[in-house]
């Protein structure tokens, strides 16, 4: 552990955690500095900030701006597409999407405080027009979920309809089914349509989809937590081949963590 606190950037190292993930920005070759009571990441792709003050969101964002974006979902085909985000977190998969050509964006964060911060980081790329956020989680139905807020994630495969504590949040859901039509929809006819999924457990909600609604989306990236031989199966019934991407480290005593990309076979 590191006994002193110092500044790199404006930024307060105060524990390994902060400096790995600084670490790997630097050499990612982003720029990363504070001003104005924000944490500002210049990834080349985007500008995303967070607020300086809340020291768990700024270290969540640099830790998820440290992952490999470009490997997880550099697959998707989204040039000219139109991109379902399940769990678009503080804006940065929506930003990057855009910037590698999606037509449109449509972004669904059930977390308020990320929502905010979604938001604030859309408007400040210059997205607004291509990019429309959602204020809620998608799962099995629609109504609302309490979710376990102690780590980084949204938390959805905590699922409770009780919670003790102070790490819990009350979020609005709707169910996956009527979130794809509703893009679908949108969209309109003959519009591609990709997806990514990276949204805690609520992938699993998929095994309950129609294989007609799953087939609007013709690709998806999914961050599967556990087990992922039942959506395997799922996505192989409804005419999708797999691909893996890759298999993360999870935390410790945590469930498999694995990347699929799905296309649809023409």
């Amino acid at each position: 552990m590191l006994n002193v606190r110092y500044r790199v950037s404006g930024l307060v190292i105060d524990s390994d955690e902060v400096f790995r993930a600084l670490r790997k920005l630097l050499l990612k070759g982003y720029r990363v500095y504070v001003d104005s009571g924000y944490l500002y990441v210049d990834t080349g792709w985007g500008l995303l900030r967070a607020p300086l003050e809340d020291k768990d969101v700024r270290n969540w964002l640099m830790l998820v701006l440290a992952e490999d974006i470009e490997e997880y979902y550099g697959c998707l085909d989204v040039e000219g597409s139109i991109v379902l985000d399940v769990g678009a977190f503080m804006g940065e998969t929506p930003c990057f999407f855009a910037r590698k050509g999606a037509k449109k964006v449509y972004a669904f964060e059930p977390v308020k405080k990320f929502y905010d911060i979604l938001i604030d980081n859309i408007s400040l790329n210059g997205l607004d027009a291509r990019i429309s956020a959602y204020n809620y989680g998608v799962w099995f139905s629609d109504g609302e979920i309490t979710i376990n807020m102690s780590g980084g994630g949204s938390g959805l495969s905590s699922k409770l309809d009780e919670a003790d504590g102070e790490c819990v949040e009350r979020v609005k859901i709707r169910s996956l089914a009527d979130v794809i039509k509703f893009v679908s929809a949108a969209s309109g006819e003959g519009s591609k349509i990709v997806a990514k999924f990276d949204c805690e457990g609520c992938e699993y909600a998929l095994v309950n989809v129609d294989c007609d609604v799953i087939r609007k989306v013709r690709e998806y990236v999914i961050e599967i937590h556990g087990a992922y031989l039942p959506i395997l199966y799922k996505m192989r019934e409804c005419g999708y081949r797999a691909k893996l991407v890759k298999e993360l480290k999870p935390a410790r005593g945590s469930p498999p963590l694995t990347i699929w990309h799905f296309k649809l076979a023409s």
